[in-house]
């Protein structure tokens, strides 16, 4: 009896005990200071005024472009304007024309304003976007080689303008700035390409190279105002993770759990989904213990606000030495999760880092294209390009193209009729053969291109010739 009368003191005490931890480790701060982040954010534009309207429908779970499996797969495999069948290309053209319609209506808006969805664990897929673009692309070039280089050039401007909008306009979180990035600078390419190995005249050179006047130059585009947007969309997330009643936190548990119960049910002894979950359910039953909403606001509206004024900075004079840079043990970003719950897979290793090169990187694409049409047009006017940049200034730039990596003007060897940059490096490496700037895709995510973006501005790279 007194071993049962002992035993139920022990369980009692130590019930106490846990309520004392639990009561005491859920101390939340009254409020924080969200560093003038709110204020900064761009609030949901009227939908009259928003030309999402126009592109909503593209961006539904069920929407599908109107492809044949023929066309599907040319797509789906980058076959270039050579390698379609000329009847195959004009049918899919023309049973898409409406979308490409859309996408101009959508950039002549007064804004463009991508929703947050209602589940902030789903994203549209952007697939169809770069679908179309590609579409848009080889309408392009259809218009050029069958003599109608006023449409091909115009198109190609639309494009420009409606990823432009995307991002400067958008006000939205970081996915759909990045997502507006890679669309861009699928025109881009093709801009360089048609200034290098077509036969353009000065006049539809120029035309090409106007639509550069209604691009903001680096630093003056949104990406303050999409930092502030990312901020309430982390908010957001928080209160709807943690926030709410008990009930609420579970049924959101149960909701992801259904989402990925295949994934489950195949399970690999490797994989950590099953410790996910249980993390999940620790953190709805004990949220006020484990994540303390207003302290780790004001950890979040500290690192952000700091991204923020990086944002008037060039890549070299960036400082990622704030709030988010980093998890160490001892720094802000280690105490995120109050009681040192999620540190391996949480938020807590946030870093915008490669966020900022990215817009360093699409900045430098642009005033490369930029230069590059410029530098034709002065060719075709002068008999041969220029011995240095100053040369382009005022008569066919209005200033000199600058290198968005460390803000000096873009590098220039006529006698290798290339431009380069200093690259994430940034040191001046008068250009290299071995980083060749093709595409993108392959420049931006491979360290020796990165290092040293080399252009070309008199041959294509023989990666990206027609075959």
């Amino acid at each position: 009896m007194k071993v049962l009368r002992f035993s139920l003191y022990g369980l009692l005490a130590l019930i106490l005990v846990l309520a004392v931890v639990i009561a005491w480790g859920s101390r939340d701060a009254d409020s924080y200071d969200d560093r003038g982040l709110e204020a900064l954010a761009r609030p949901p534009i009227p939908a009259q005024d928003n030309g999402y309207r126009h592109i909503a429908y593209l961006l539904e779970e069920d929407f599908e472009l109107s492809l044949s499996e023929t066309a599907s797969c040319a797509l789906q495999n980058r076959k270039t304007y050579a390698q379609w069948d000329p009847k195959e290309l004009s049918a899919t053209l023309a049973a898409n024309a409406a979308h490409f319609e859309a996408l101009r209506s959508a950039a002549a808006a007064p804004h463009l304003q991508i929703p947050l969805p209602e589940d902030l664990w789903e994203f549209s897929s952007y697939q169809v976007l770069f679908d179309l673009y590609r579409l848009l692309i080889l309408s392009s070039q259809h218009a050029i080689a069958t003599g109608e280089t006023g449409t091909g050039i115009a198109t190609l401007q639309d494009a420009v303008l409606f990823a432009e909008a995307m991002k400067s306009h958008t006000g939205g979180v970081m996915i759909d700035y990045m997502i507006a990035l890679a669309l861009q600078e699928l025109v881009l390419e093709e801009m360089r390409r048609l200034a290098v190995a077509a036969d353009l005249g000065i006049s539809e050179l120029r035309a090409m190279r106007s639509v550069f006047e209604e691009v903001p130059p680096y630093p003056e585009d949104a990406f303050d105002v999409v930092l502030a947007n990312e901020f309430l969309y982390s908010k957001r997330f928080s209160e709807d993770v943690f926030g709410g009643s008990l009930r609420h936190r579970l049924a959101g548990v149960w909701d992801r759990f259904e989402e990925r119960r295949e994934l489950f049910e195949s399970y690999d002894p490797q994989e950590p989904l099953p410790n996910l979950l249980l993390d999940e359910v620790l953190s709805a039953l004990f949220a006020g213990y484990l994540w303390h909403h207003n302290a780790n606001m004001q950890l979040i509206a500290d690192d952000f606000a700091h991204q923020v004024a990086q944002t008037s900075r060039y890549c070299a004079d960036l400082d990622f030495q704030g709030p988010g840079s980093g998890h160490e043990e001892g720094s802000a970003w280690g105490a995120y999760m109050p009681n040192g719950f999620f540190q391996e897979w949480g938020m807590a290793g946030l870093s915008m880092e490669t966020f900022f090169k990215r817009r360093c990187a699409n900045n430098l694409h642009i005033e490369a294209t930029r230069a590059t049409l410029a530098l034709q047009e002065y060719a075709r006017r002068e008999g041969d390009f220029p011995d240095t940049l100053k040369a382009l200034v005022p008569d066919y730039l209005v200033d000199l193209p600058l290198d968005s990596f460390d803000g000096q003007p873009l590098r220039y060897d006529a006698s290798l009729a290339y431009l380069y940059s200093v690259g994430e490096n940034y040191v001046d490496d008068g250009g290299a053969g071995t980083a060749i700037f093709v595409t993108s895709r392959d420049c931006f995510f491979e360290e020796t291109c990165l290092s040293n973006p080399t252009f070309l501005i008199d041959r294509l790279p023989p990666e990206s010739v027609d075959e």
